[in-house]
């Protein structure tokens, strides 16, 4: 019985380690990720808007007028 119980405290410690692992290398992925899109997202979006082409250049136009009508008032 005495063993039983030390088996599952050893369980138990086990999981709260492994789970500990996982949420340090989770922060260290979502920090990482924040950093590369710091870095490169503007870059990586402006390749998109280019290869819109024209069609984007008139949503642009169209949402810059509006944000200038808004501040208007």
């Amino acid at each position: 019985m005495e063993e039983m119980v030390k088996q599952s405290k050893g369980m138990a410690i086990a999981g709260i380690v492994t789970s500990l692992i996982g949420i340090a290398f989770l922060i260290m992925a979502l920090i990482g990720f924040g950093s590369f899109m710091s870095q490169y997202g503007t870059e990586i979006m402006n390749q998109q808007i280019g290869a819109a082409g024209p069609a984007w250049e008139t949503v642009a136009e169209l949402g810059a007028d509006s944000r200038a009508a808004v501040r208007q008032f």
